[in-house]
């Protein structure tokens, strides 16, 4: 419910959400931001929603738009020793 409420987002087909998923740190949501903010570049101040869904430790990101969207998805990171990518939120549902 956290990131329905934080992101103002109605269940169904999505088409500015991203997401980031298997972080080994522990602000998730910070990390995120900055990976986000090194994908744009440093003069990029983007007005990105951030939630974290504690359930599934995964980080959503709500960018301004689809073209955003699409330019976020599939990039990719190496933090830590790991690879780090964006995925694109086709769908999504609250949980029961």
């Amino acid at each position: 419910m956290f990131v329905f409420e934080n992101m103002d987002l109605v269940p169904g087909d999505q088409s500015s959400v991203n997401a980031v998923k298997d972080l080994d740190t522990q602000d998730k949501v910070k990390l995120v931001a900055r990976l986000v903010r090194k994908s744009c570049g440093p003069s990029f101040v983007p007005k990105y929603k951030y939630a974290l869904d504690s359930g599934n430790q995964t980080v959503y990101v709500l960018v301004a738009d689809a073209e955003d969207t699409e330019s976020m998805t599939g990039c990719c990171f190496r933090v830590d020793g790991k690879h780090v990518s964006f995925s694109r939120v086709v769908k999504i549902q609250k949980r029961a």
